[in-house]
């Protein structure tokens, strides 16, 4: 066996020595180069930020946050004659808390900060020295969390973008001091919505700035000048001296040759032959005949009667406008005034009046006694109404119409309801009134309040029923009119209420309003399931901020109009049981997260300009 000697032993130690006191100093001045700096390797959101100081990146990512709460996501749209801003806040708040839609919101960004800066720190020290090395060979990304509402974002910027893009006009006849003329196309402008949500995405990884530049692109017109301009003459000698008298029943409406004119336009088949608009015949006769012939239908009303499902309000068969037929007899007398203008005959007289009459579609009840007899609907599977009282008129007026629009919906079994597509289009053309919101600093109205009423209702109606809940998000903040926990709310195209039909046989749901109540009903065969929902837990309460001035034209001066009172923040979490009766179990666990609400108040202004 090899002996070492002790000076040779000695040079080793000693040599370990130092080397342990090098690597000892090494470390030292790494760790002192780096404290309160983020070690080489880390990475926030794509970007390189080894050897910065926390705070210093702090404040930068601070600043972002906070331009974002304030200011929102700004949109910059180039357009072909100018520039436009476009907003997108995180919330669009109302008066009341219960129109209030989140689009996207922040995260914990101070934690994702904090796990960034204690990589290579946590643990022992040789868990440092490992973590540390393995961010210098490999490096390692944090990405800040965020929560994009895809649905509610899209239908924002749809709404915003259609504000300031020009809409594609096609060419068009219009008569000018008796002569026909062709006013030109003029091209449209789109942006594609899920370019600008992904761009958005992108600025949340990244929180570095809160705007992004936007550039249009044209879009078709449908009907040129060009196309138009040779048919001039035809449109002079045959359609200026035309008159068509519009009868329905004793009532009648004439449409002269200028108006007639600007009907016109080419189809888009290869063809390009001429025909009349469809939108503008159907405006037409919607002014002129509506009043006299459309009649909604309405679907029938049932209610238990002495133990069994009575039909109390029978259905009524509406009626509407044959608008197609209208259109097709128009482009009949088009044709045929085309073929006479083109054919070779000298000083044919195409001036006369042509008659036509407006006639009806039937359009039958949904539900009626027929309906439940054939489905089999025996029964009432579940109900639930809230309390409505204190809204405004137009409120009331809100929930009254879409509960109207609800009442005799009928759902398959395995058919998934959605809330959004059963109310349909809100619209004022759909009776629906406005009510206040908040748009930075100030009241404006927009359509649609009352309808999360609806959502909320319909929920707890569904929970009663026990059947599946697809689709629920809760407000942003506590509703006087719900409480905490088991409440839904609607912005279409989301978020929306959806429940799946999974009870086997087809549900029949009614909707009313009874006072100051609205009452939801589903009707069907109950199977034996026996739902429950547990008493929402509250927990994390914030305190409400300090109350909110709003400046309004609509009061006197020095008026005040307060709407709800200041409500806590707070988290609920309320678990959802369905029993079955083969003794399986599901159950559903409903997390609700609400901000603290300010109370706000509209103080008078006087009238605008005084």
């Amino acid at each position: 066996m090899r002996k070492f000697s002790k000076t040779k032993i000695g040079a080793f130690a000693g040599g370990l020595i130092l080397f342990l006191v090098l690597v000892g100093a090494g470390v030292a001045v790494f760790e002192y180069q780096y404290v309160g700096r983020f070690y080489p390797g880390v990475q926030l959101a794509g970007e390189n930020i080894s050897g910065k100081t926390y705070s210093e990146v702090a404040d930068k990512v601070r600043q972002v946050v906070e331009r974002l709460e304030k200011d929102g996501i700004v949109l910059v749209v180039e357009t072909a004659g100018s520039s436009h801003v476009v907003s997108v806040p995180q919330t669009s708040v109302g008066l009341t808390s219960d129109t209030v839609v989140d689009y996207y919101s922040v995260g914990d960004w101070e934690a994702t900060l904090a796990k960034a800066y204690q990589r290579g720190r946590s643990g022992s020290l040789l868990e440092h020295v490992r973590q540390q090395a393995w961010l210098i060979i490999r490096g390692q990304s944090f990405e800040f969390p965020f929560i994009i509402r895809q649905g509610a974002l899209s239908s924002l910027i749809e709404r915003e973008l259609d504000r300031v893009l020009s809409k594609p006009q096609p060419a068009h006849f219009v008569v000018r001091d008796g002569t026909v003329e062709v006013a030109r196309e003029q091209l449209g402008e789109r942006v594609s919505v899920s370019e600008v949500i992904g761009l958005i995405d992108s600025l949340l990884r990244s929180l570095t700035k809160n705007t992004i530049p936007l550039v249009t692109e044209q879009v078709p017109v449908g009907a040129t000048s060009d196309e138009l301009r040779p048919l001039t003459g035809f449109v002079a000698d045959a359609i200026l001296p035309l008159v068509v008298r519009f009868n329905y029943n004793g009532y009648w409406a004439a449409a002269y040759g200028g108006t007639l004119a600007s009907w016109l336009t080419v189809s888009d088949t290869p063809e390009k032959t001429l025909e009349f608009r469809k939108e503008s015949v159907e405006l037409f006769l919607h002014n002129r005949f509506g009043v006299y012939i459309e009649n909604p239908m309405s679907s029938s009303r049932f209610a238990f009667v002495g133990g069994k499902l009575e039909e109390i309000v029978a259905g009524q068969a509406g009626e509407a406008i044959a608008v197609d037929k209208v259109i097709a007899e128009l482009n009949d007398v088009l044709r045929s005034r085309l073929a006479d203008h083109e054919a070779p005959l000298i000083g044919a007289d195409l001036s006369d009046t042509v008659r036509i009459t407006v006639g009806t579609t039937r359009q039958e009840p949904v539900v009626t006694k027929d309906t439940v007899d054939r489905y089999d609907i025996r029964e009432l599977v579940a109900t639930a109404r809230t309390s409505f009282g204190g809204s405004t008129a137009d409120r009331k007026h809100n929930i009254a119409l879409a509960a109207a629009k609800l009442n005799g919906v009928l759902i398959a079994p395995g058919e998934e309801f959605s809330t959004v597509n059963g109310i349909g289009y809100i619209t004022e053309d759909q009776g629906y009134k406005k009510e206040y919101v908040i748009k930075g600093n100030e009241s404006v109205k927009e359509l649609g309040g009352g309808l999360c009423q609806l959502a909320t209702t319909l929920f707890r109606t569904a929970l009663n029923a026990g059947v599946q809940i697809t689709e629920r998000q809760n407000h942003s903040y506590v509703v006087g009119y719900y409480g905490p926990g088991l409440d839904a709310t609607i912005y279409g195209p989301h978020p929306d209420l959806r429940f799946m039909n999974d009870t086997g046989h087809y549900l029949l749901l009614q909707g009313r309003v009874e006072g100051d109540e609205l009452v939801f009903e589903l009707y069907g065969q109950k199977d034996g399931r026996v739902a429950s929902i547990s008493e929402p837990k509250i927990f994390n309460r914030i305190p409400p901020p300090p109350p909110k001035y709003i400046p309004s034209t609509e009061l006197a001066l020095g008026e005040e109009k307060c709407t709800e009172q200041a409500r806590y923040g707070m988290e609920a979490e309320a678990t959802y049981t369905v029993k079955y009766q083969d003794g399986s179990t599901r159950e559903q666990i409903f997390k609700s997260k609400y901000r603290p609400w300010q109370k706000v108040c509209l103080v008078g202004v006087g009238q605008a300009g005084y």
